[in-house]
């Protein structure tokens, strides 16, 4: 990677939140260098900077519950869903033994959501 300071430059943002560039921010997005027409010519210290939306900004589900099987999720409304950690089958590991463990640990994760529901209801976690 090669660093170099460009000196005198005219630099236009379009940014998604802030209004001007804030000292110490990173901002994801895209340089262009511009050719800005001037009286004299063309001028090529000219730079457009477009801020993009980070794909990864997107808020991931908080996990209730991490099993060998099943993972209970919560996502950012509230709503829960379920997801299976697919086995690895073999001879001594059918997917008979998956199913009795996913069914097991289903009991576990249903349990916890309740004990988090009462305990919610009860007012020691903060209410929305």
């Amino acid at each position: 990677m090669k660093k170099t300071t460009e000196l005198g430059v005219d630099l236009k943002t379009y940014l998604l939140k802030d209004a001007r560039m804030q000292p110490g921010r990173e901002y994801t997005g895209v340089l262009k260098r511009d050719r800005a027409f001037n009286e004299n010519g063309y001028d090529d210290n000219h730079y457009t900077f477009v801020e993009m939306a980070n794909r990864r900004a997107k808020i991931k589900s908080q996990y209730l519950y991490r099993g060998k099987c099943i993972n209970v999720l919560q996502r950012e409304d509230g709503t829960l869903f379920l997801t299976y950690r697919w086995p690895k089958l073999s001879e001594t590991y059918t997917f008979l033994d998956f199913c009795s463990e996913a069914i097991n640990e289903i009991y576990i994760a249903a349990s916890l959501v309740r004990k988090m529901d009462e305990t919610k209801r009860s007012g020691l976690i903060g209410k929305d």
